[in-house]
Formats: structure tokens, sequence, C-alpha cells
């Protein structure tokens, strides 16, 4: 009966321990997705009723990678509505959803940690130049005093 010195028992259990970690850990594939916004510009309409109308242009440059998606949350600790949602991206106007499920060319309002939230789907898949149009309207926003 032949013994391995104990040094190299320990170097072949190692290296098997290695190997066996290896082989049972999970595959990760990453996709490496980057984005910066060209301009963000916000326009406020005052309406005579106290509430008023935002609208957002995001001019983003998605960088690498594609994007199937976007999502904004509006504070609205300060306001008691947020109404009249509408979300554009590169002219066309994307619909509503009644339920929250991604489905190219919708959008639909939800609950967010921050405030109301949007999460809208581009018609298809993006990279490159894109323009994305936020539109809301803000009731109670407005505080009046003496």
């Amino acid at each position: 009966m032949r013994h391995t010195p104990v040094p190299q028992r320990l170097a072949t259990l190692a290296l098997l321990a290695v190997l066996l970690s290896l082989l049972l850990a999970p595959t990760v594939q990453a996709q490496d997705q980057s984005l910066y916004w060209e301009r963000f510009d916000v326009t406020i309409d005052v309406r005579d009723d106290g509430s008023f109308r935002v609208t957002e242009e995001n001019y983003i440059n998605f960088t690498s990678g594609t994007f199937r998606f976007g999502f904004r949350e509006i504070a609205d600790d300060r306001a008691t509505d947020i109404t009249d949602v509408e979300v554009v991206v590169n002219g066309q106007s994307l619909e509503q959803s009644s339920v929250q499920i991604e489905q190219p060319g919708t959008f639909y309002l939800y609950e967010g940690e921050n405030g109301s939230g949007v999460r809208y789907f581009f018609p298809e898949r993006v990279t490159g130049q894109q323009y994305v149009a936020l539109s809301y309207t803000v009731e109670g926003g407005l505080r009046y005093y003496e």
C-alpha cells in the first residue's frame, strides 16, 4: 500500500474542490449597458385652476447594449394627484396599459418607493440616440399663502 504525502493530498483535494465549484457554479451572463442624457428639458404650464402640466423631454444616448424599457418615479408627497400621463418615444405615443406587464409600445403606472411610477416599454429594443417625452398633470401641487 502506497501513501501519498500529506501536502500533495491537500493540493489534490484543493484542486478537486476548485474544479467542482466551477462545474456547479451558475452561469451568469451580464450584458453591458450604458447611457447618458444629452439633454433634459422641462416645461411647466400653470393652469387657472392651480394644477400644472409638466412635460419632460429626454434626449438619451444609449451607448452600449440594447434597452427594452425605461421608468420614472415622480415625487408626489406634496401633491394630491398625478393625472393624464402620456409617454412619447421618438414621436410615437405609447398606449397606457391597465395591467403591469411588459408589452412593447405601452406604459403602465405603479406606486413606487419615491412616488408615482411610470414604466414604459419601447416599441422595439433601442440603442443610440432616442427621444422620450413624459407629460403629466399635477393636482394640488401649488400652495397659496397670504
